[in-house]
C-alpha cells in the first residue's frame, strides 16, 4: 500500500506500508516499510523530472528487490484512486496487473468514501457549504470578534466552543463543522444582527457587506434546513469511514459493509421492495419510477420540525427543491458508490468462508461445499495447475465441522479470522 506527499522541505515523498502474515505475531499485521524520494537523483545528479506511474511503480518494485523480497510474495496492491495510481491506461495498477497476473488491486475505501460524499454534497445549493467558510473566516483573524461573540454565546445559553474550519483535503469533516454551527445558531444570529445594525461596530464597508451577507442566511430557514440535513446524514458516512481507519481493519466484512452502506442510501430515497431485491447489482439508482414521494422521505427528526415552521411552510416552492436537493444528495452518493465497487466482488463477495462461525458451520456448508471459487480468483496465492494443493486445501475445509476432536483448544471461542486460521496451522491436520 502506497501514497505520496510532499514533506516541510517540499521534496516529494512516498510512503510504503505493508500487510503480511506474522509467523511471531500469529496474526496479520501492517507494518511501514519505505519512505522514498519520487524524484531520485540520476549519475548525473540531475533528477527524474516527473512523478508518472512508470517512476513510481520502478521504485516501489526496487524497495523490494533491492532487499531480496520475492516478488512471488506480492499478492495486492492498494492505493488512493488517483490516474497515476489507478488509471485504467497508463498507471501504477496497469504495470501491476501486466508483471504480475492476478494480483487484488484495492482502492482506499476511505479515500473511496470521502469521494462519495464529496460529490453528494454538490447537490445542495452551493451557499449551503460556503456558510460554513464564511462564518470562520470571518472570525479567525479577530481576536475582538471573538471576545465579542463570547458575550452571545452566553446570552444564548450555548457552550462557548469555537467555529470550526471546513476541510478542503478531508471532506468528511464537515460533519463536526456542520454540528458546531447548528449548535451556535442563535448565538451567531444574534451576533451578526449586532454586527450589523450597531453604529458602534465601525467596520469597513466590505467586512459589513460580508457580516449582512451572513445574516441573510442565518436568517433564512432553508439554510437551517439544509445543515440539518448534512447532520443527520454525514453519519452514515462519517461511521462507515471510521470503521476502516481503525487499528482493527474487519477486511473479511468488506464486501458486506459497502453493499450494507449502499443499500441503507437507497432505502432513503427509493421504494423498499424495489431496493430488497436479491441482486443488489441490477439496482437502478437513477429510477424516477421507484423515487419515493416528498411526503414519504424521512430527513431526520430536526427536519421534521423545521418543515412545520410557519416562514418555511409559507414557501411551497422551495420545500419541493429541497426535497429535490435532498434525492439528489442520496442518488450521487450511491451513484458513486456503485461506480466503484462491483456490488459482486469475484474476491470479497468470497472472504465470509473465513469467518470462524462460517469456517465450523455445518449449514454453511450447504451452500458453500468447496473454496474452489475463491481459490480460483486468487492464482498468485494458490497457482491454477496446482490440483493437488487445491484438494488438500478443500478436503481440510470440508472436514473442519466434523473434526472438532483435533481442533487446538479455546479455537470456537476466537472471533479473529487470522488468529483462528493461525490457531488451525499448528495443527497437523489442518496446516
Amino acid at each position: 500500500m502506497t501514497d505520496e506527499t510532499t514533506d516541510v522541505s517540499t521534496v516529494k515523498i512516498a510512503c510504503v506500508v505493508v500487510r503480511y502474515f506474522d509467523q511471531e505475531a500469529q496474526k496479520i499485521c501492517s507494518a511501514f516499510w519505505e519512505l522514498y524520494k519520487v524524484f531520485k537523483e540520476t549519475p548525473d545528479a540531475v533528477d527524474i523530472p516527473t512523478a508518472n506511474a512508470e517512476n513510481l511503480y520502478r521504485a516501489l518494485i526496487d524497495s523490494f528487490t533491492n532487499r531480496n523480497v520475492p516478488l512471488t510474495n506480492v499478492i495486492g496492491f492498494g492505493s488512493d484512486g488517483c490516474n497515476v495510481m489507478m488509471g485504467d491506461n497508463d498507471s501504477v495498477k496497469t504495470r501491476l496487473l501486466r508483471d504480475f497476473p492476478g494480483i487484488i488491486i484495492t482502492k482506499c475505501v476511505c479515500h473511496s468514501a470521502h469521494l462519495c460524499a464529496s460529490e453528494a454534497c454538490k447537490q445542495l445549493p452551493e451557499g449551503v457549504e460556503q456558510l460554513a467558510r464564511d462564518i470562520y473566516n470571518f472570525f479567525k483573524h479577530s481576536d475582538k470578534r471573538l471576545f465579542d461573540f463570547r458575550n452571545f454565546q452566553s446570552f444564548a445559553a450555548v457552550e462557548p466552543h469555537k467555529i470550526l474550519k471546513p476541510s478542503q483535503t478531508r471532506w468528511l469533516s464537515l460533519l463536526s463543522v456542520v454540528e458546531r454551527i447548528l449548535e451556535q445558531w442563535e448565538a451567531l444570529r444574534l451576533f451578526f444582527i449586532d454586527f450589523t445594525t450597531n453604529r458602534a461596530h465601525r467596520a469597513r464597508a466590505d467586512v459589513r457587506n460580508r457580516a449582512v451577507f451572513i445574516l441573510e442566511k442565518l436568517s433564512n430557514p432553508f439554510y437551517k434546513l439544509y445543515f440539518c440535513f448534512l447532520e443527520w446524514s454525514l453519519p452514515l458516512f462519517n461511521k462507515f469511514n471510521l470503521e476502516f481507519q481503525s487499528e482493527k481493519v474487519v477486511v473479511h466484512n468488506l464486501h458486506e459493509k459497502i453493499r450494507t452502506l449502499y443499500q441503507e442510501i437507497l432505502l432513503r430515497y427509493l421504494q423498499r421492495e424495489y431496493v430488497m431485491r436479491p441482486n443488489l447489482g441490477e439496482i437502478n439508482p437513477e429510477s424516477q419510477r421507484h423515487q419515493l414521494h416528498d411526503n414519504a422521505l424521512y430527513l431526520g427528526v430536526k427536519v421534521y420540525e423545521l418543515l412545520k415552521h410557519p416562514d418555511v411552510i409559507r414557501q411551497p416552492t422551495d420545500i419541493a427543491q429541497f426535497f429535490s436537493c435532498c434525492k439528489n444528495f442520496y442518488k450521487v452518493a450511491a451513484i458513486e458508490i456503485k461506480k466503484r465497487y462491483n456490488m459482486e466482488d469475484p474476491v470479497l463477495s468470497k472472504l465470509q468462508v473465513f469467518e470462524p462461525a462460517s469456517a465450523l458451520s455445518y449449514n454453511f456448508r450447504s451452500n458453500f461445499p468447496t473454496l474452489m471459487p475463491l481459490m480460483e480468483v486468487v492464482p498468485r496465492i494458490i497457482a491454477t495447475a496446482d490440483h493437488a494443493k487445491k484438494q488438500i486445501i478443500d478436503n481440510q475445509w470440508r472436514s473442519l465441522p466434523n473434526a472438532q476432536a483435533r481442533h487446538p483448544k479455546g479455537l470456537n471461542e476466537i472471533s479473529e479470522p487470522d488468529k483462528f486460521w493461525a490457531q488451525l496451522l499448528k495443527t497437523e491436520d489442518f496446516s
